[in-house]
């Protein structure tokens, strides 16, 4: 065991690391055996069987073995009706489908910063896709309602950096240092094979004899049943990783640990002021380090439900069998009293009686019931969601479905909170890591997914070119889409725009973006993509750009004054002005010259018609004015 010294242990000499560490890592994940062994509850809850652990391969025997699938079964906890795995799944299709984005915003910055701005929030969003992020979103947040707390590992690996899923009983804090939830040492154990882990530290002196002499990982989960011997088709080693997180800003007290069994892999100086972890939590505790996830909320409800559920299947299988209640008059065969009464011969005057009892009283159906839905209750999951109905009074309308999702995630808000803070933290570790790159003289490269109106198209970006000083610029969240996804909910509240006026009908079609309809709206919405690829171009790349005699001229007016107005805002150079000047004047130009040639093709004294001369929508005549 451990005993207190003078030194804490990321002071001790580098040769007296490896013990401390081991000893350490010993200590608190001995006294953490009921945390893990709750993990493994939660578990067997939401995936409805025993399992003898919580490593992959324990997981994977409990549903391959037919054996301990038969015990699984006949065992009382065996869960029946399962109400952890649909309150998480639920919630998960509710809150775990977003997919917040960072959003950079400049601190009172110029044209040129602002675009800087543009180019680092794309580069994250890229980093954030990459990694997975955003496509394995639904496996974080059901791991961290499941468990309570989900966590991701984010590094550099072959100049690249990478993310991946750690899972809460890979990690280790000490519980009184971590008694407000802050604490300044976290330990992480992994498995490793022993290959990867010779290739991975190729290099460093002495971790190539550490690594070797270290001897197989040995767990009860993973031995072979039938012959005792570990599995034969990889060679895996534990990890130790430790960090301590510098003592203040000015302190060089910082340590990060790689050990195995064999002796120290690595230790070197740490000094960020935060673990190389992001994490979301579901629901986290007054004290302590650990939260309490969706599945301990329901754990009493599940165990009730449970009990009632074996305790009807016994009465059933007891209690309604048929009896027959026979008279010694009735004479019935006895070949007849085992098998199903289809027809019962017998001779007498006395007909036997069959007689079925019910087995259970209908106020336990109704408690049964009860308990069902105090579950959803309680955690503040819709049961109507989890079923996919639509509660009484709701016409199914794209506008009432709206309004009906908007008041069911009201609950939900603290969890959407903290599931927006886990993509912004993860975003913060992604910039500290490309700096800390950038300092080595490793410049990343970033593929960024481009949008320039409906087109996509991939551009490779360099971090020395979209850094940006963090007093220059905050992050905020922000969602893919502020529209819902659902087509109705979408066609709702564009409909309410084009009947406020807000929209036309050119740009609602943009807008709804419904799949099924792409290849007519792109032909329709094509005049409208072009005069919007033109200016983009005009204010991202200075390209000297002007309307053809085949564009919407009075669409493109329009679209160039609205844009002069917003470069101005922007504090766009000058140039990028005199440019959309020359778009504007130019589609203004074809409108004058159009109204010229049209007058002169009327018949003398007929008097032009109303438009005459305007553009698409009729309204170049105004525009002409108005310039």
């Amino acid at each position: 065991m451990i005993t207190k010294t003078s030194d804490p242990w990321w002071k001790k000499p580098k040769g007296d690391l490896h013990r401390h560490i081991k000893d350490m890592f010993t200590g608190i994940r001995s006294d953490d055996q009921t945390r893990l062994q709750n993990y493994h509850r939660y578990l067997q809850m939401y995936a409805g069987r025993s399992t003898p652990g919580l490593s992959a391969v324990s997981y994977y025997r409990s549903a391959a073995d037919p054996i301990q699938a038969v015990q699984s079964v006949m065992s009382q906890d065996r869960v029946r009706w399962n109400l952890a795995k649909a309150l998480v799944d639920s919630s998960t299709a509710k809150v775990g489908k977003n997919r917040p984005a960072p959003h950079v915003l400049t601190t009172d910055a110029d044209a040129g910063m602002r675009r800087r701005s543009k180019k680092l929030q794309q580069g994250l969003y890229s980093l954030l896709r990459t990694n997975r992020i955003h496509q394995d979103g639904t496996t974080f947040f059901r791991d961290g309602a499941l468990y309570g707390d989900i966590f991701a590992h984010h590094g550099v690996r072959h100049g690249i950096i990478v993310s991946e899923r750690v899972f809460p009983w890979e990690l280790f804090v000490d519980p009184r240092e971590s008694y407000k939830g802050n604490p300044r040492t976290m330990m992480r154990t992994m498995l490793v094979d022993r290959h990867v882990a010779l290739d991975m530290f190729k290099g460093k002196s002495g971790a190539q004899e550490a690594i070797t002499s270290s001897a197989p990982y040995m767990d009860q989960e993973l031995l072979d049943s039938n012959s005792g011997r570990t599995n034969p088709y990889s060679d895996m080693i534990e990890l130790i990783e430790a960090w301590h997180l510098p003592s203040s800003p000015d302190a060089k007290d910082g340590l990060h640990v790689i050990q195995a069994d064999g002796g120290l892999i690595d230790a070197h100086r740490y000094n960020r002021a935060k673990f190389p972890f992001t994490r979301f939590s579901w629901s986290p505790c007054s004290t302590g380090y650990w939260s309490q996830g969706l599945v301990e909320e329901a754990r009493p409800f599940q165990q009730e439900i449970n009990r009632m559920l074996m305790d009807i299947h016994v009465r059933l299988r007891l209690g309604s069998r048929p009896v027959i209640v026979e008279h010694r008059g009735a004479k019935v065969q006895a070949k007849y009293t085992n098998r199903e009464f289809d027809r019962v011969l017998y001779s007498g005057s006395i007909a036997p009686d069959i007689r079925v009892y019910a087995t259970s009283h209908p106020e336990y159906y109704q408690h049964l019931e009860r308990q069902w839905q105090r579950g959803f209750e309680a955690t503040g999951v819709s049961q109507l969601f989890s079923s996919s109905q639509i509660p009484a009074g709701i016409s199914g309308s794209g506008k009432s479905l709206l309004v009906y999702n908007d008041l069911g995630s009201s609950r939900f808000v603290p969890v959407s909170q903290r599931w927006e803070n886990f993509h912004m933290d993860t975003c913060e570790q992604y910039i500290d890591l490309a700096d800390d790159m950038l300092e080595h003289g490793v410049d990343l490269e970033v593929k960024t997914l481009v949008q320039r109106r409906r087109a996509k198209y991939v551009k490779k970006l360099h971090w020395s070119d979209i850094n940006m000083e963090s007093d220059t610029y905050e992050m905020q969240v922000m969602p893919i889409s502020s529209l819902p996804n659902e087509p109705a909910g979408r066609q709702a509240i564009v409909q309410g725009w084009i009947q406020m006026g807000v929209i036309d009908k050119k740009f609602a079609q943009y807008l709804l973006d419904i799949p099924d309809t792409d290849s007519y709206i792109n032909l329709e919405l094509a005049s409208l993509d072009v005069i919007l690829d033109s200016l983009e171009r005009i204010i991202e790349d200075q390209e000297p750009i002007k309307p053809t005699p085949y564009d919407d001229h009075a669409l493109a007016a329009k679209l160039a004054n609205a844009s002069l107005h917003r470069a101005r805002l922007d504090r766009e150079p000058e140039e990028t002005l005199d440019l959309l000047r020359e778009f504007h004047d130019a589609a203004i130009e074809y409108i004058q010259r159009g109204q010229a040639e049209a007058s002169m093709n009327q018949p003398m004294g007929g008097a032009a018609g109303p438009g005459a001369g305007a553009g698409v929508d009729g309204s170049a005549a105004g525009i002409a004015a108005a310039a």
